[in-house]
């Protein structure tokens, strides 16, 4: 499970890169700084996991070394947070279409349209790895975990809309 987490991390980082390129050929240094900053958050979150695999070593449990298609048909569509993420993640997936088809629609500037996609497109994966973060190794509802699973899912629509909302 854990490498599930490493590799969707190490895929992240590449897009990230990729897209501050971009950012930068373009002179978009609001997107730039946007970008270093979700480089700056998978940094730390690569740190916690590593931290966490030493913490959780002699604390296993039953969905540590589980299929990953076990784990899905367990803990993620059995919990309140799994349904949590599944359904912000659809919506994320959604919104990274809409801003790519049609920036407009969702008020947005369409100059911008590559860097709220990419957002909102690769979210679902760090916020899978949040995920995991918050709830293992139990996978238990907690209104804590809950909290956490919101804000985390709720994080690129607090990015990308906070400068619509704000004039």
């Amino acid at each position: 499970m854990r490498l599930v987490a490493y590799f969707g991390l190490l895929l992240l980082f590449a897009i990230a890169l990729f897209v501050e390129w971009v950012a930068f050929a373009a002179r978009d240094w609001y997107g730039l700084f946007v970008m270093v900053g979700f480089v700056a958050v998978l940094t730390l979150l690569w740190h916690m996991l590593r931290q966490s695999a030493r913490q959780n070593a002699n604390m296993q449990s039953e969905w540590t070394h589980a299929p990953f298609g076990a784990f899905i048909r367990g803990p993620l569509m059995r919990t309140l947070e799994g349904w949590i993420y599944v359904v912000g993640s659809l919506c994320s997936m959604i919104f990274a279409g809409i801003a790519w088809l049609d920036s407009p629609l969702l008020g947005l500037d369409p100059n911008r349209s590559a860097v709220h996609t990419m957002l909102f497109g690769v979210w679902p994966i760090l916020s899978f790895v949040l995920y995991v973060k918050f709830n293992a190794p139990r996978f238990h509802t907690g209104a804590l975990s809950v909290c956490l699973t919101l804000v985390a899912v709720g994080f690129p629509y607090y990015m990308v809309f906070k400068p619509v909302l704000l004039g």
